[in-house]
């Protein structure tokens, strides 16, 4: 008995790597939710928005518990790895580099898009450097405490704020709207307040055909939507997505005449407490170093781009993406430069 219960012991710790093709089944998309709370690295992100053909996920079980998900796509000669404001320990990049490398003998590249970890150990040739941030609010047990670590101007003020409309638009009122009951005309409305406030500051909308439809099935699976609205029309409001415990702010926006009132910022921090109330440990602002979000208690947090090359010589076949890297790595460096400087 004893040697089958060591043999049991044995089999229970043991780690096996696997990879399963999309797409995925309902278990398995739950079981990668739980593991991150993280939209970014959700499987139901990818259904039905893009050609699942050569998207698949690799597994990192230990046992019968999962430690690891990477979503990848392949294209070509390049892995591209789907999950993105995430942080892998090295151990994890180091063990699917090799699994990628050995199972699709034509790849030479592995790109990851916006990550965190500490690179000391990668055994192939690798680029990296700062891609983006997330702005995230480490959010309290109750809507009092948060209040209470709000700088006493920026309480002051979303108070100023929420009594001038209280007083001057009494008839507007603020819902919550979840998952499928979110009506697509509302989300529609939110997305071209944004597009038309980005034009006029000469600015090139983020939004494209397909981040849309992303963000449409997103808020399928997981949207949490506040709504300012007068006389049922669409004044303003936010566009979040919500897993385990964690809350990611995609779209806000509001109607222009509502300015003086900061519409905006109010129904952003409306949907902060909304998230705190259902249990949110975190919320993420995402990317944009907006003086609103510091004020709301965000902190920065940032990510980087990870390229690693399978050999020296694949470096070589793909040295138009390694230069690629380096120009956007410099200029990633210049652009934060500026920002510092802009604030001092």
């Amino acid at each position: 008995m004893r040697q089958v219960d060591r043999l049991q012991e044995k089999i229970s710790a043991a780690r096996v790597n696997t990879v399963i093709h999309a797409p995925f089944s309902e278990p398995l998309k739950k079981e990668i939710d739980n593991l991150y709370s993280n939209v970014f690295c959700s499987a139901a992100r990818f259904s039905e928005v893009e050609s699942l053909e050569h998207v698949a996920v690799w597994l990192d079980y230990k046992g019968n518990e999962l430690l690891a998900a990477v979503l990848f796509r392949i294209e070509g000669r390049a892995v591209f790895v789907l999950n993105e404001l995430i942080e892998f320990a090295e151990e994890v990049i180091e063990t699917f580099t090799k699994f990628v490398f050995k199972a699709f003998p034509d790849a030479e590249t592995v790109q990851f898009p916006s990550l965190r970890t500490r690179v000391s150990k990668i055994s192939s040739p690798y680029q990296m450097h700062n891609a983006t941030e997330d702005i995230v609010i480490s959010l309290p047990a109750k809507v009092e405490d948060y209040n209470a670590n709000l700088g006493s101007s920026t309480r002051s003020n979303l108070l100023r704020y929420q009594k001038r409309i209280g007083r001057d638009h009494g008839e507007m009122k603020f819902s919550i709207y979840e998952g499928p009951n979110i009506p697509q005309a509302l989300l529609s409305k939110l997305i071209e307040f944004s597009i038309e406030r980005m034009r006029k500051k000469d600015k090139v909308p983020a939004h494209t055909e397909n981040s849309l439809s992303q963000l449409r099935m997103l808020v399928k699976n997981y949207g949490v939507v506040l709504v300012a609205q007068r006389h049922d029309v669409v004044c303003g409001g936010v566009i979040c997505s919500s897993v385990g415990d964690r809350f990611f702010m995609h779209v806000i926006s509001h109607d222009p005449s509502y300015d003086g009132v900061r519409l905006g910022l109010v129904c952003c921090y409306l949907s902060v407490c909304d998230a705190l109330k259902r249990g949110a440990r975190s919320y993420h602002l995402l990317s944009g170093e907006y003086e609103y979000k510091f004020r709301l208690q965000g902190k920065k947090v940032d990510f980087d781009r990870l390229v690693i090359f399978k050999s020296r010589m694949a470096v070589v076949r793909n040295f138009r993406l390694f230069t690629w890297n380096i120009v956007h790595a410099h200029g990633r460096s210049l652009k934060r430069l500026l920002r510092q400087r802009l604030r001092t």
